[in-house]
Formats: structure tokens, C-alpha cells, sequence
């Protein structure tokens, strides 16, 4: 197989690979002897360069579950509470 590589500047190098059944003669040789396909990164130095010096920070998800109809972030505050016919008070006034 010939290889077509495709490099993207200082980014790094793509490349299409296979892994394939073998065959006794050429004629047994067809697309079907083809197990797996694969396309190989290969970073450049200014990418592995980067990738090295790079932090990972863990980010807390926000509630926001509004599946029960308020938006209070779902923690079962809203609905029909309260005396007069599930209106809540204005908590502004």
C-alpha cells in the first residue's frame, strides 16, 4: 500500500493505515481482506511542545434541571405549594 500522508504545517503528519487478512496468491487479494482501518496521528514538535506544557483544570457541573417546570434548577421548590391555587408569592414584593 502506498502511503498518502497529509502533514498540516508544524500541527503534526495524519495517515491512513490497515490491517488486512493475507491472501496465497494476488488474485485472493480483494477489499474484503481488509480487517480494520485507521488514520495515525503523528504531533509536531511545536504540538507535543504545547501538549507538555498544558494543565487540565476539573469544572463542576451547574444544576439545571428543569424537568419539573420551575426555575429554581429543580430542587422541587416550584408548583402547587401554598393556599391560593399554586400561584407562589412574589418574592419581590
Amino acid at each position: 500500500m502506498t502511503e498518502k500522508s497529509i502533514q498540516l504545517g508544524e500541527f503534526g503528519i495524519f495517515r491512513p493505515t490497515i490491517k488486512a487478512k493475507s491472501a496465497d496468491t494476488a488474485e485472493g487479494v480483494t477489499a474484503s481482506n481488509i480487517v480494520r482501518k485507521r488514520i495515525v496521528f503523528t504531533p509536531g514538535k511545536i504540538f507535543q511542545r504545547t501538549l507538555g506544557e498544558m494543565s487540565v483544570t476539573r469544572a463542576i457541573p451547574i444544576d439545571t434541571d428543569y424537568t419539573d417546570g420551575s426555575s429554581s434548577g429543580g430542587n422541587g421548590s416550584g408548583g402547587s405549594q401554598g393556599g391560593d391555587g399554586g400561584i407562589e408569592d412574589d418574592p419581590l414584593g
